[in-house]
């Protein structure tokens, strides 16, 4: 079943993009500066933030998520661990961008890629 969207929350107006960390950082950076010069969009795009209700159980889901090892679709495991998805803010832009695209498939390297959308966000 599929989840209920917070009110203020309409169906993105784009439904997919798929950037790499280098595209979805310089995407958050263009959308973050203009909502600094346009203070009620600003105050629209965090009222759909805050609608998200983000809690404990998302934050601890992202924080052991965080903490897995990177597949690399060989037979083993990296060294390396998903904590990028927070230490860079990775986690963080991709929500933040939830209000403008309805599904963000980022493509991570070698970590491979990870779908974040509203629907997802919600029902955690």
């Amino acid at each position: 079943m599929p989840a209920v969207l917070p009110a203020r929350m309409a169906p993105s107006p784009i439904s997919y993009i798929s950037p790499n960390l280098l595209e979805l950082e310089q995407l958050y950076s263009a959308i973050e500066s203009q909502m600094n010069v346009n203070s009620s969009m600003r105050d629209w795009w965090w009222s759909i933030i805050d609608d998200l209700e983000l809690n404990q159980s998302y934050h601890s889901q992202l924080a052991i998520l965080s903490r897995q090892p990177i597949h690399d679709g060989s037979a083993g495991e990296t060294k390396d661990a998903l904590g990028f998805l927070t230490e860079k803010g990775v986690a963080r832009m991709a929500i933040q961008l939830l209000p403008f695209f309805q599904h963000l498939f980022i493509k991570c390297g070698k970590a491979g890629a990870r779908l974040i959308n509203s629907c997802d966000i919600v029902q955690a």
